[in-house]
């Protein structure tokens, strides 16, 4: 019996009309994610989730490479964490690949 109970409920989106409305499971409902678990506030937010200093966190935004992932309005930072560990995966692939041993510059 409680396998009909939960396997049935439905959540009724909002719209407008009832003619409109979309109907879908609750499990799809909690699929979806929420954009602002994945941002951080300031400096010491920045830092916190790198487990840096705040001083390592001023210079890496200082850097500009990261300023996809970093933005600010007045003393407001807001960083997308996912776009900055993005980056910095693209930015420590490249420092790989650039690698040239001294002894073969001519």
């Amino acid at each position: 019996m409680k396998e009909n109970i939960t396997s049935t409920m439905w959540v009724a989106s909002n719209t407008s009309t009832p003619d409109q409305s979309y109907v879908q499971p609750m499990n799809e409902q909690k699929e979806k994610k929420n954009p602002q678990e994945h941002l951080v506030y300031g400096l010491k937010g920045i830092a916190d989730f790198l487990h840096q200093s705040i001083t390592t966190a001023w210079r890496l935004k200082k850097s500009g490479k990261y300023d996809a992932a970093i933005s600010q309005r007045g003393r407001c930072i807001i960083t997308d964490t996912d776009k900055l560990l993005e980056l910095m995966r693209l930015d420590q692939a490249s420092k790989q690949t650039e690698y040239t041993p001294y002894y073969n510059y001519k």
